[in-house]
């Protein structure tokens, strides 16, 4: 846009019967709406395979380091908790959505890069990322998984069993 002073005098003098009118124009224009704008589009993973004899059996295992650094039975567990056919469904219908909503951004020349896909380390987050990805157009960017966006602070798989109630927690 022109901003020379030529031009703001002219449009000062074009709007001086609404003057409240051309600053919220000009606010919304530049101050607010011509900055970068971002959204954040939140899908949690599908319906996963729960694993909980599993889970009691490795916590039984390494009670004390079960899900610390290091730790390979939280590792073997989050391997056996994929997607079931109904979690796939749901990540492909996200998917479909997704590809719907974004279409603006997907389209216009320019903006292709401007949608990525994030997702945690976790098997169940990663397969639903996949999912959706396969949904979108190729140019969409998919990002390495993200260990800092696991579930919860500190992330619930390093939380000790007891502390999240034991076995009754977990058969609740």
């Amino acid at each position: 846009t022109d901003r020379s002073a030529k031009k703001v005098d002219e449009l000062i003098e074009a709007n001086k019967s609404d003057l409240p009118g051309l600053y919220r124009r000009a606010f919304v224009a530049y101050a607010y709406g011509g900055g970068a704008t971002r959204h954040v589009i939140l899908v949690r993973h599908g319906q996963y395979e729960e694993q909980r004899e599993l889970s009691k059996r490795l916590h039984g295992e390494n009670p004390h380091y079960f899900g610390l650094p290091g730790d390979t039975k939280s590792e073997e567990l989050d391997k056996e908790r994929v997607l079931t056919a109904l979690g796939r469904q749901q990540a492909e219908r996200a998917g479909d959505r997704l590809a719907k909503m974004l279409e603006p951004a997907l389209t216009a020349p320019g903006r292709e890069a401007h949608v990525r896909i994030h997702s945690s380390t976790l098997q169940r987050a990663r397969e639903t990322a996949d999912i959706i990805a396969s949904r979108l157009p190729p140019h969409v960017r998919r990002l390495e998984p993200n260990p800092m966006i696991v579930e919860g602070d500190p992330p619930a798989h390093i939380i000790p069993y007891e502390a999240r109630g034991g076995e009754p927690f977990l058969c609740a």
